[in-house]
């Protein structure tokens, strides 16, 4: 298989990744960096150097996909070991109110921000809703239902 079609999949899948974060779609998420990864470590080690390239810039590219192809794979494969109490639906449950709770301003492309709470010492983004402030998460009872080993967020209810 040529390296350019290797590398052509290897984006469309890295392009599950931000789908699956915002539709909170985990194992599409988890496939998304799997899929990428081994596809853009393939592209590094079959892609040859052309004659009309530096030697430095071949090297300094094919390093720069090699990285990043071994960064999505083992981001992928440490979630992936979350994916069997996804699909049995045993998550774990925090119940509490917030100690503290820090607000993450949108960055660009985004509507709303993000919140970073911590109950019982562990740490939990979730995102903002329209019109939602700091305060009115203070003194809020929070259930949250997350998978235990990535904290991924399945839901969350606030009370």
């Amino acid at each position: 298989m040529r390296p350019q079609i290797i590398l052509g999949i290897a984006i469309v899948f890295f392009l599950f990744v931000p789908l699956g974060g915002f539709a909170n779609i985990f194992p599409l998420f988890v496939i998304g960096l799997i899929v990428s990864g081994i596809g853009f470590i393939l592209y590094a080690i079959f892609v040859r150097e052309r004659e009309d390239q530096y030697k430095w810039v071949y090297w300094l590219h094919r390093s720069v996909v090699f990285g990043i192809g071994c960064l999505a794979f083992v981001a992928g494969t440490y979630n992936s070991l979350d994916l069997p109490a996804y699909f049995k639906k045993e998550y774990d449950t925090i119940q509490g109110i917030p100690t503290e709770i820090i607000y993450y301003e949108p960055s660009r492309g985004e509507i709303t921000g993000t919140f970073s709470i911590t109950i019982d010492g562990e740490i939990f983004s979730i995102d903002r809703r329209l019109g939602q402030g700091v305060e009115d998460l203070e003194n809020r009872m929070f259930t949250i239902r997350y998978l235990p080993r990535s904290k991924w967020i399945i839901d969350y209810e606030m009370k």
